[in-house]
């Protein structure tokens, strides 16, 4: 059985097929030129050349966070209706720190309801029919319109976000694009509608991003399960990145510390990518890359979405050779534990300009075979998950053990949804702890679930 990673980067394609025990037995690349997935036929004819029986391929996993930038200048069928339940009146509006280039691009439709939920769950209000009809009767939408859904502490209790996407479905019918804030986990609003905003955005145009990969996939032989890449290493089913494409872009990122990992058999390490004159420095830990919440790296805006933990030099504006290899150095030193220094693996295409010059004296240096495929090799290798991250109010007769399990089964759930076998799935982690700054009853769970391909 194979599996066929594809990585799509601004400037080219990368390829490779690989078997479960990573064999490899094709790898070429091919630079960008009409769009993002040009060349991926020529590379398709040059396998069947060397005798690679394509119906083999039983997986296709494309990392390709950059075709979703493009498509969004390119559409001129995006718009966004962004409704946020709450009560607070006149205050900062939606996608507030947006540029107007963005703002425009998603042609962005606001609407405030009365409603949303305290901190421990109780609404604030009740959701009135006749406001949303009223509201909804002036907000001029085109047929192919995405909404966004945010309330107050919905991650607490998502019931009025659950309710306002029922109305869009029964008013406007079942084809719209919803994205509910709630499933983002982010007690901060502002985080959570930024997320949601962009997501239905990418979500208006996601799917003819990929007709043409399918199309040309079938034309070949390939009727294999297609996954795209998530921002923490894992894969899901494309049929679930439809609703969930924010989840994807910073994926590069992420299969490169995953393939550094792979290339050079080290489950802890410390990895500089280089490639596009930039260098990613960040951290793989038990084979996984080291995550954080997204501060402003997408789209220059506060979200709630997992993205790796990287430091990134840019080669062309941070001075001499020896000043980059410092600042290099010192973002190495960032991740190294303080005994027994991890091994420092070099990939990209880029990696060779400075790899030989690096040195460390204490830490083991690599640079793999293979090292400038370790974007597509580390999506092609990617096990399937589902993470999810829920709000608890604890009171009589509701348990911090009860929840638990509540939130693990609702990970296991969402690893399902991904693509994944369900009998193979394991938790990679949960994590339990009270929200600051508030009470003691407030506890929020993070659990991570993986398994094989289905």
């Amino acid at each position: 059985m194979l599996r066929l990673g594809i990585d799509v980067g601004r400037q080219r394609i990368d390829c490779v097929v690989m078997d479960e025990e990573m064999r490899m037995f094709y790898v070429n690349t091919r630079p960008v030129t009409e769009h993002s997935l040009s060349g991926m036929e020529e590379m398709l004819e040059e396998m069947k050349l060397q005798g690679i029986c394509l119906s083999n391929i039983q997986q296709v996993i494309i990392s390709a966070s950059s075709e979703y930038e493009e498509g969004l200048r390119e559409s001129e069928d995006v718009h966004v209706c962004a409704i946020r339940i709450g009560s607070s009146r006149d205050s900062i509006p939606p996608f507030y720190e947006a540029t107007d280039t963005l703002r425009e691009t998603l042609q962005l439709t606001c609407v405030e309801l009365s409603g949303g939920h305290h901190v421990d769950g109780n609404p604030m209000q009740a959701l009135m029919t006749d406001e949303w009809n009223e509201k909804m009767a002036h907000a001029v939408l085109p047929v192919h319109a995405a909404f966004a859904v945010t309330s107050a502490f919905s991650p607490v209790n998502s019931e009025q976000e659950q309710i306002v996407a029922q109305w869009i479905r029964k008013r406007f019918g079942g084809e719209r694009t919803i994205t509910l804030s709630y499933e983002f986990g982010s007690i901060g609003l502002m985080e959570r509608e930024n997320a949601a905003i962009l997501n239905a955005a990418l979500s208006s145009v996601t799917p003819s991003l990929f007709q043409n990969v399918k199309q040309t996939l079938r034309q070949y032989g390939i009727h294999a399960g297609i996954f795209l890449s998530q921002n923490d290493g894992f894969l899901m089913a494309y049929e679930r990145a439809i609703s969930y494409p924010i989840r994807t872009l910073r994926s590069r990122i992420a299969n490169s510390l995953r393939g550094a990992s792979l290339l050079a058999d080290r489950e802890e390490c410390i990895v500089v990518i280089a490639e596009n004159k930039k260098l990613y420095i960040g951290m793989v830990e038990e084979g996984v890359p080291k995550l954080r919440w997204s501060k402003k790296d997408i789209a220059g805006m506060y979200m709630h979405v997992h993205i790796p933990e990287v430091v990134t030099i840019d080669n062309r504006i941070h001075g001499t050779p020896d000043e980059v290899l410092e600042r290099v150095y010192q973002a190495t030193q960032r991740f190294q534990p303080p005994y027994e220094p991890l091994p420092i693996v070099f990939v990209g295409n880029e990696c060779n300009e400075i790899a030989g010059c690096f040195h460390d004296p204490w830490a083991e240096v690599i640079q793999p075979e293979y090292f400038s495929y370790a974007s597509a090799i580390g999506a092609c290798m990617a096990p399937i998950g589902g993470w999810v991250e829920r709000m608890y109010w604890l009171s009589e007769g509701v348990s911090k053990t009860q929840v638990i399990e509540k939130t693990v089964a609702e990970a296991v759930k969402e690893a399902i949804l991904a693509g994944a076998e369900p009998g193979s799935i394991t938790i990679q982690s949960v994590k339990a702890s009270p929200l600051a700054y508030v009470s003691s009853q407030a506890l929020r769970i993070q659990v991570r679930a993986f398994g094989n391909f289905a």
